[in-house]
C-alpha cells in the first residue's frame, strides 16, 4: 500500500468514525467547504464508496459552502478568500 493509499484509507476511517461537524475536506480532486458543516450522510456515502470529493452532491452544500476542483479553470473564489481590497 502506498502512502497515498494509506492516507486515503485513514481519511475514510475518520469520516466514518467521526461524530464532529466537518467543515472542510481537501483531497486530490479539490476542496470542499461549508461553514455550517458538510452534509454527514453525503460524506458517509462518499467514504463507503471510496469516492473523492468531486463526487459530493453540490446541492447538499449550504448557501456559504463551495467546492473547488483541481480541473476547474477561471473560477471566481468566494469573497472571503479574496483580498479585502476587492469588491465581491
Amino acid at each position: 500500500m502506498t502512502h497515498i493509499q494509506r492516507y486515503h484509507a485513514y481519511r475514510i476511517d475518520e469520516i466514518l468514525l467521526s461524530k464532529d461537524k466537518t467543515v472542510a475536506i481537501i483531497d486530490g480532486s479539490g476542496v470542499l467547504y461549508d461553514p455550517a458543516g458538510l452534509d454527514r450522510a453525503e460524506l458517509v456515502r462518499l467514504a463507503k464508496a471510496r469516492s473523492p470529493i468531486n463526487f459530493f452532491a453540490k446541492e447538499k452544500l449550504g448557501p456559504e459552502g463551495y467546492q473547488i476542483l483541481v480541473d476547474q479553470k477561471d473560477i471566481q473564489l468566494p469573497c472571503k478568500l479574496a483580498s479585502t481590497s476587492l469588491d465581491c
